[in-house]
């Protein structure tokens, strides 16, 4: 976390700028995919959870994890691409741990969507 907090700090406005133009292009690649599918499901996290008195796993299936974030890849990709994303309980890993699905939709229309999901709203996996 403090290595992502003093790269953070070195980084520019062009930095950001530079970073938003080609996260445009890739949102506008990968946005193709919903000419064919209405969503998109995918696992939440690339891990199972891991308890809230655990420390955040440094490896994931024998490849070391260079920063926190990198854990939930899956998730702030999505964010990045600015396409509305919902995650629900899908059940449980061996180890009792809560697994979760994410429900991606296009940016334009997604509300309507998710309304497969609505269902699972208030309803314990």
């Amino acid at each position: 976390l403090v290595a992502s907090i003093e790269r953070a700090k070195k980084t520019t406005a062009l930095d950001v700028a530079k970073a938003e133009i080609v996260r445009s292009r890739v949102a506008a690649a990968c946005a193709s995919f919903f000419d064919d599918f209405d969503i998109l499901a995918m696992p939440a996290t690339q891990m199972v959870s891991f308890r809230a008195d655990q420390a955040a796993p440094t490896v994931i299936e024998g490849k070391k994890i260079p920063e926190a974030l990198d854990t939930c890849l899956s998730t702030y990709a999505i964010t990045m691409l600015g396409w509305p994303c919902m995650s629900i309980p899908c059940g449980f890993a061996a180890d009792g741990q809560p697994v979760g699905l994410q429900l991606v939709a296009p940016q334009e229309g997604g509300y309507h969507r998710h309304q497969p999901s609505a269902g699972h709203q208030g309803v314990p996996p």
